[in-house]
């Protein structure tokens, strides 16, 4: 559930429901789709959301890809542990985990209003058996999984003691770390401060024991008077204890818990608060994020990693990608004062141009373009060239005599194919110099996944049996760049917007934007392969017919190598749309940016002459079937659409971005981290 989709379509029904049924369905989902065979491949190709190699980190002695985790209030029960593991976070949060079954009387709420959920009061946490079995299958990988342990309330602390100690045993093998939740319960059952450290003593001893580390974290809640919290860390810190879990989980004056955005505050004051007490001698981990801009201010203030619960399910699953792209920015480029102040992208290895995907790929777009431009003039006059007469034997004057709309049939098509090149070379020349050049990792596949599929497409000449020769030969020299491309090199990642801080309601517009050109980049996958199956099958469809008056028979009989002739130009502009739509289509799920105004150019610049040099040419030949052009009419509509949806988020400077940076930026170099 990409935000796009998510956002826009599926958060709208989802919140229609209970919290628990909603919860059910949409990890249901994701957990079932990962574990299928390509699932994995599927989750990764709608979200790319790896992180950057640039924010791996080193917490407690755990190497992590990012700053950023998940916490257990997401997914209690383990229902897409794995799929969330893919949306780019450098841990989650699994569990709570009991040693037997805790259910609570009452299930979760929605606030939606203040952004929260509420919890009820009785710990909720499945079985250590249960978890086991869940685990059974994982390998330890990048994304760490740290086990929140929980204990029932009124357990005695030597108790809790012995059952933490044989969950530990049982998740040895398949977590990274532990999260000791018992905090609370602690407090409530009474326990004195010697039971406490005791307590977490324990846990430190069997970490060591069975995990060999004491990666443990002790979780504390937000709301927790200074003296309370002053005595809880420091005599964890006493007993071994080397991290700090601060949970986005306030009391409930009605009775429960609220876990939500009106924690932050809390969350933050309390960051501050134990950095200041405490030094920078332990791991501090800080939830409560609901927007990038707040784990901006978490890390500036202290935090190592942040986590991110209720603020998943009301931002979405883009959020922890958005955090990801504002703290490499703030940690990257704005100077913090331990990092060394270049500016952007002067600490990129020089590699000689040769050896760069994007020149490759640039030649690859400059080709396509000219050859776009020389289609389209010859197409607009002479429509034919010489080796087609030679391979039907008859010469321009012949074919026109066979039906008076033959050659402006054969025009409109070869019109329209010279459009989506001009197109696709738009695509590939902006994918070029603006992506590829300045590091984007997904623009390089675009591309390539693109002109592999376009160049796999010349072999659909097996369906109707016409081997041209120069296309072939124009072909092969093309490939050659593709090649290059492939086994060449792009620089490190530049970030040349101020990457997305607030869910604004230009962002939220941006979103049906988004949604808008995924969808389109859909249909032109779709509809090139239908007209592929067209040109290497029937060749015509029934409007076709009716505008030229004839049947396909009459065709073929005046010339048996007419009808193959006509495929091949249908074919290849199947082909081509469906490159487009790939381009098209993986820009939209990977590289749309707030402020990324080349973007919105390049796919206006791509869109207009590919609908308005096909519309044209249809109007221009006299082929004006409603239906036959309601698919680009219907495209067209689409693209405007879009474009003026993303405007506002994409398109328009938006100074007060800017603004909000440069006061973090600021505020980084002047305060403590």
């Amino acid at each position: 559930m990409p935000d796009w989709s998510y956002r826009t379509v599926f958060r709208p029904l989802l919140f229609s429901l209970s919290a628990e049924t909603a919860r059910e369905l949409a990890l249901g989902a994701m957990g079932r789709l990962s574990r299928l065979p390509l699932g994995p491949t599927v989750i990764d190709l709608f979200g790319h959301m790896r992180p950057d190699s640039r924010l791996r980190q080193s917490v407690l002695g755990l190497t992590i890809p990012s700053p950023v985790g998940i916490g257990h209030t997401v997914d209690p029960h383990g229902l897409a542990t794995e799929a969330l593991a893919r949306f780019g976070i450098g841990f989650i949060e699994i569990g709570p985990i009991a040693i037997r079954k805790l259910q609570a009387a009452k299930p979760i709420e929605q606030r939606v209003a203040s952004e929260a959920i509420w919890v009820p009061p009785e710990p909720i946490a499945d079985s250590v058996e249960e978890w086991t079995k869940r685990l059974s299958h994982r390998k330890k990988g990048s994304t760490l999984y740290l086990a929140r342990l929980i204990c029932a309330v009124g357990t005695p602390a030597d108790q809790a003691t012995t059952e933490c100690r044989k969950m530990q045993e049982g998740l040895a093998r398949t977590v990274d770390g532990i999260v000791l939740a018992t905090s609370d319960e602690a407090m409530r059952a009474h326990w004195s401060s010697d039971d406490w450290q005791r307590h977490v003593e324990g846990v430190v001893e069997a970490s060591r024991t069975f995990q060999r580390n004491d990666c443990v974290w002790v979780a504390i809640r937000a709301d927790l008077n200074p003296d309370q919290l002053s005595a809880m860390i420091g005599q964890a810190l006493v007993a071994g204890c080397r991290g700090v879990v601060v949970e986005g989980r306030l009391t409930d004056p009605t009775g429960g818990w609220i876990v939500g955005r009106e924690s932050f505050g809390l969350v933050d004051a309390t960051v501050q608060c134990l950095r200041s007490e405490f030094g920078n001698e332990f791991s501090l981990i800080a939830g409560g994020v609901h927007e990038p801009v707040d784990a901006i201010a978490l890390r500036r203030h202290g935090a190592d990693c942040v986590v991110v619960d209720s603020g998943l399910i009301y931002s979405g699953p883009g959020l922890p990608k958005r955090i990801n792209e504002a703290v490499l920015f703030a940690d990257r480029y704005q100077q913090r004062p331990e990092a060394v102040p270049r500016p952007i992208g002067s600490d990129r290895p020089t590699i000689p141009l040769p050896k760069l995907t994007w020149f490759w790929t640039f030649i690859l777009g400059t080709a396509l373009l000219l050859g776009g431009l020389l289609a389209f003039g010859i197409a607009s006059t002479r429509v034919i060239l010489p080796y087609d007469e030679v391979f039907v034997g008859m010469s321009r004057y012949e074919l026109n005599l066979i039906n008076p709309r033959l050659l402006a049939f054969m025009q409109h098509d070869r019109v329209t194919l010279s459009g989506t090149m001009i197109s696709l070379a738009v695509l590939y020349l902006c994918l070029s110099w603006y992506g590829i050049r300045r590091g984007a990792h997904w623009a390089k596949v675009a591309v390539l996944v693109s002109s592999f599929v376009g160049f796999a497409s010349f072999f659909l000449f097996l369906g109707f049996g016409y081997f041209d020769p120069f296309h072939a030969f124009v072909t092969a020299i093309n490939f050659q760049f593709v090649l290059m491309a492939f086994q060449g090199e792009i620089s490190e990642a530049e970030l040349t917007t101020c990457p997305n801080l607030r869910e604004t309601p230009e962002w939220r517009w941006g979103q049906w934007g988004q949604l808008a050109f995924v969808i389109h980049g859909v249909v032109l996958v779709c509809a090139g392969a239908i007209i592929s199956g067209v040109g290497c099958s029937t060749v015509f469809v029934q409007e076709d017919l009716v505008f030229m008056d004839v049947c396909p028979s009459d065709l073929t009989l005046a010339n048996p190598r007419l009808v193959p002739l006509i495929a091949h130009d249908r074919a290849s502009f199947g082909g081509m749309l469906i490159s487009i739509g790939i381009a098209v289509l993986l820009t939209s799920l990977w590289g749309f940016r707030e402020g990324a105004r080349w973007q919105w150019w390049m796919l206006l610049l791509a869109g207009v002459p590919a609908y308005a040099i096909a519309i044209g040419v249809h109007l221009a030949v006299g082929y004006t079937s409603w239906w036959h052009l309601a698919p680009a009419y219907g495209g067209a509509l689409v693209l405007i659409a879009g474009l003026f949806l993303l405007w506002p988020c994409m398109g328009r400077r938006n100074p007060a971005l800017n603004t909000e940076w440069d006061r973090l930026s600021g505020a980084a170099a002047a305060g403590p981290h």
